[in-house]
């Protein structure tokens, strides 16, 4: 494997299940740990721009409050209500092992966070930030899945021409060996045909990472 960087810039998609605890519900300290770890080690070693995208399915997905009767537009703000926990979370974790991290939000909120701007997000991951975006797009009936491809497209079409690479990491279930995180930066970073190639999940417990093509 090539230890040069294919992509200067990463836009991570975590989802909130894969910080959740074995029960598939809260958070799990220690895969907190462990992912922020990973993820402070995939930028120190690579030198790459790092942004994650984070669910908050470990909390509320707005489908189930719908398919209970909730308003779908009001369950979907809660939704991302939860990404902003998870967010927070990651942000506490990687400060933690030493990483220097933003939580960024689609709906401002900013006694806890910074809006969302653009500009703004490309300064800190100029300056070695990881930049973390709740809120998915701030709109209801999109995902956080959505918001990922929509926060790499922008990212790749104003950073004045680095290659971008979109990744996705996931856990169905909780897996004690999870190295999400890691596997879906490095696959991306450094080689990301044979990322592509690994997105297909065979079983539910299948841990998944993909890369886009270069944007």
């Amino acid at each position: 494997m090539s230890s040069r960087p294919t992509w200067s810039r990463i836009v991570l998609k975590l989802s909130g299940e894969a910080l959740a605890e074995p029960s598939g519900f809260g958070l799990d300290n220690s895969v907190l740990s462990q992912v922020a770890t990973e993820v402070r080690e995939a930028r120190e070693e690579l030198g790459t721009n790092i942004a994650i995208v984070v669910g908050g399915g470990n909390f509320w997905r707005g489908i189930k409050g719908a398919g209970q009767g909730m308003d779908q537009a009001q369950a979907d703000y809660m939704g991302m209500l939860a990404t902003v926990m998870n967010g927070l979370a990651l942000q506490d974790a990687l400060e933690r092992v030493g990483q220097q991290s933003r939580v960024m939000t689609a709906i401002e909120m900013p006694k806890i966070a910074e809006p969302y701007i653009r500009r703004r997000a490309e300064r800190h991951l100029e300056k070695g930030r990881v930049v973390i975006l709740a809120g998915g797009t701030g709109n209801p009936f999109f995902t956080t899945d959505t918001a990922a491809a929509l926060r790499a497209a922008i990212a790749g079409a104003t950073a004045g021409g680095p290659e971008v690479a979109a990744a996705g990491a996931t856990t169905h279930g909780h897996d004690n060996e999870l190295h999400v995180a890691a596997a879906a930066l490095w696959a991306a970073a450094v080689e990301p045909h044979a990322a592509a190639e690994s997105t297909t999940a065979s079983t539910p417990r299948d841990t998944t990472a993909g890369a886009a093509t270069p944007g």
